[in-house]
C-alpha cells in the first residue's frame, strides 16, 4: 500500500476531482484515465482546473475499479439515509 501524503500538521492532502474520463487504447490492451481536479477552493470557484492522464493496463484498471467499488460501497452503507452524498 502507498503511504498517504500529509501536511506538517498531519492532515491528509487532497485535491478534489471535478470530472473524469476513460479512453481505451485497444492496440496495446490498456486505457487512459483522465482526471480533472483543483488544488484549492479558489480554483474551483474560478473554474481553474488541472488535469492528469494515467495509462493503466486492463488488469490494473480492473483492480482499481474493484477497490473503488469496495470502498465506496462501504462508505455509502455507513451514510445515514436521507444524507446528500454528491
Amino acid at each position: 500500500m502507498i503511504d498517504i501524503l500529509r501536511d506538517e500538521e498531519g492532515r491528509i492532502i487532497t485535491c478534489p476531482v471535478t470530472s473524469m474520463g476513460v479512453t481505451p487504447l485497444a492496440d496495446i490492451a490498456s486505457l487512459v484515465l483522465t482526471l480533472q481536479y483543483v488544488e484549492t477552493p479558489e480554483e474551483l470557484e474560478i473554474n481553474d482546473y488541472s488535469q492528469l492522464q494515467f495509462q493503466l493496463t486492463a488488469p490494473l484498471a480492473l483492480e482499481l475499479a474493484r477497490e473503488l467499488e469496495r470502498v465506496a460501497t462501504l462508505l455509502l452503507a455507513a451514510v445515514p439515509s436521507g444524507t446528500k452524498t454528491n
